[in-house]
């Protein structure tokens, strides 16, 4: 298990889980290099979730080394640029379908 983990982690099965997210149509994305526990950046990212669309130019992570070995995790750099993320409109009919109690 642990052996696993640590393969899915690393930039090669990070490339290739997201390889395979995209496949599958869960978002797409133009490159991605690194790997989510030392420094992951992806550029172009784009996914549907429910009534939202989300759009990023630029996703980047970077872990901090030094606070790992006193047993605390820290970001060295947490950067989104080009965000965008539009919800589609409810539909109004629906929200005035509450149930009624009707007094006796």
């Amino acid at each position: 298990m642990i052996f696993a983990l640590g393969l899915v982690l690393s930039p090669w099965g990070t490339g290739v889980l997201l390889e395979q997210g995209q496949q599958r149509g869960w978002y797409s994305y133009e490159a991605a290099q690194g790997a989510p526990l030392d420094r992951l950046r992806i550029d172009c990212l784009r996914l549907e979730a429910g009534p939202a669309s989300v759009s990023v130019a630029e996703f980047e992570l970077a872990w901090a080394d030094d606070c790992l070995l006193s047993g605390r995790l820290c970001i060295d750099r947490l950067a989104v640029r080009g965000l965008s993320v539009r919800l589609a409109a409810g539909d109004p009919a629906a929200d005035d379908e509450t149930p009624v109690a009707e007094a006796a």
